[in-house]
Order: structure tokens, then sequence, then C-alpha cells
């Protein structure tokens, strides 16, 4: 994936960061992460960061450092988080802009989530829900922040509060018209259906339902974690076939020479069911 980005001056960036070239450039790292197109995503995010340093506008490369962070959070790709959130607090400390602030929560968020730190990322999110929340213009992202909640409230046993943040995140997606995290949203009702309901006819359409939405938005990591999270459930069933087919089918569509997590733990779980097949 290729575009026109002139390099030879310089543009002045909007208020909040987002000059002409960063912009674009992050829009297409999303999007190739959101595609399972991997090493494009990280391409794009190297380039909006030497752009955004070349700028030297605070901003700027406040924008471009927490995109870039959320990108490395959804992927769980620690190394390239750490040292991004590193950069990101130095700058915030030397320069002060807050206006990125929110997000770096939503960061934190990912990292605690992905290291099973499940009482800090309550913490975090009612940060977020109390303080910050009407501050996040990109209203994708609180969808976001509700399936996070959620995830935590799941592992930490408290189904009630769980059930309602995947509502309350069902319900923020349909008035905005936002679908970007909804399948993650669905992801989490699907587990949560799973513990308290498991075998019925429900419990499978909530999975279906999941899987059909990161299907539709074309949520291809996403898809995968589904897919890791349905087939370990159908095999639990006997439906070892499917299970199988379903996965494989989930991991061949990421294309990365970067080993990501979750494709790893994808096909340890393929292995574990395909030699129990």
């Amino acid at each position: 994936m290729e575009i026109d980005i002139p390099e030879d001056r310089a543009y002045p960036p909007f208020h909040f960061g987002q000059d002409i070239q960063t912009a674009p450039m992050l829009y297409l790292a999303w999007t190739c992460a959101y595609l399972g197109r991997i090493d494009e995503a990280l391409q794009w995010t190297e380039r909006a960061i030497d752009r955004a340093r070349a700028l030297q506008h605070p901003n700027t490369t406040g924008y471009v450092l927490i995109h870039n962070a959320l990108v490395y959070g959804w992927l769980d790709l620690r190394d390239r988080l750490d040292d991004t959130m590193a950069e990101w607090r130095a700058l915030d400390e030397s320069e002060h802009v807050p206006v990125w602030r929110p997000f770096f929560l939503l960061v934190d968020a990912h990292r605690q989530c992905r290291r099973e730190e499940w009482t800090a990322v309550i913490d975090t999110m009612a940060k977020i829900r109390t303080g910050y929340i009407e501050k996040i213009k990109l209203k994708a992202f609180i969808v976001e922040i509700y399936a996070r909640a959620a995830q935590a409230n799941i592992a930490l046993g408290q189904y009630d509060d769980a059930l309602a943040l995947i509502e309350e995140g069902c319900e923020h997606s349909a008035e905005t018209s936002e679908q970007f995290f909804l399948p993650d949203v669905l992801h989490q009702r699907a587990a949560l259906a799973s513990l308290q309901s498991s075998g019925d006819a429900s419990t499978d359409q909530a999975w279906q339902d999941a899987l059909a939405k990161a299907e539709s938005t074309d949520a291809v990591p996403v898809k995968l974690q589904i897919c890791t999270s349905y087939s370990q459930y159908l095999a639990k069933q006997g439906e070892t076939e499917k299970a199988v087919a379903l996965l494989r089918e989930a991991i061949e569509a990421i294309t990365s020479t970067t080993e990501l997590p979750d494709v790893a733990k994808a096909r340890k779980v393929l292995a574990a069911i395909d030699n129990k097949n």
C-alpha cells in the first residue's frame, strides 16, 4: 500500500497536532493493522514518528506517539509499546501535551489487560470514565473502553458489572454508528455467555454474532482473538473439526514477519485441539 505524501516541505499542524502528512500515515497504520497487514502497519507507524520528530511540534509528536502506542498495544508488541510510552512520558513532562492523556490511560489499560493486571485495569478505566471520557473526541475509542473494562470484570468474576459494561458499549456503538471496536465488545459478551451458560444455543449465537461482526468490519486481528476463544469453546462441545478449521483460517489471514503473541497463542491452541481430534 502506497500513497503520495510530499516530504519536501513543512505543513502547519492543526491545533491538536494532526498535520496533513502524519494523519494519513496513522490512518494507514491503523487500517493495515485492522486488516491484518502487520508489516505495512509497522512501516507506517515508523514513517509517521520520523515525520513528527522532523516537524518538532509537541502536539504532533504526542499525536503520533499515542496512536502508534495504541497500534502496538492492540497487537501486543511490548518492546515497541514500552519504548513509545517512555518517549511519550518524556514529551509530556517537558512540553505538557494534556490533550493526549486520555489515550495514554487507554494504552495503559491495554498493557494491563495483556499482563492480566485486572484490578489495575478497573482503576484505569474508572479514571477514564470519570475524568476524561467527555474529552475523547474519537468516539470509537469509547467503545474500546467498555470492552477493556468488561474483560477485566469477567476475569475478576464480576459478571453483572461486566454485562452492564457490555450493554453500555453496544448502546454507545449503536448511538454513534461506531463499529471499529464493536467486535471486541461482542467477544466479551460471548466469553461471558460461555462462563454463565455454556453449551446452549444462545451461547453459540453470541459467538456467531461476534465472529460475524469481525468479518463484516474486516477486523482481522480481532477475528483471530475471537476464533481462538470460540475454537476452545467448540472443542469443549466436541466440535473439534469445526474448531480446527475455524482457527486455521483465522491464523492464515494474518500476514506478518513479526511474530505476534496472538498468532503464537492461536497456534498453540490449534495444536492442542488438533492433537485431541
